[in-house]
């Protein structure tokens, strides 16, 4: 979670991914696994279950 700078932003996520082309085959883009190695293994708590992306919830920076 990331403290919400503006009220309206609380409870808004982000989810975030990183993709990539091999340069031994420029012709297939693929997304890199940031978030552990398999939907069985997410490294971020919460944060979804495709370990491809992290998803980023904002909160009330009163609330924490």
């Amino acid at each position: 979670t990331v403290r919400a700078l503006k009220p309206d932003n609380v409870g808004r996520t982000v989810s975030l991914g990183v993709s990539y082309t091999p340069t031994w085959d420029p012709t297939q883009s693929k997304l890199l696994l940031i978030n552990g190695t398999d939907s069985n293994h997410i490294a971020w708590p919460d944060s979804g279950n495709t370990p491809e992306l992290i998803v980023i919830e904002q909160v009330d920076p009163t609330n924490i």
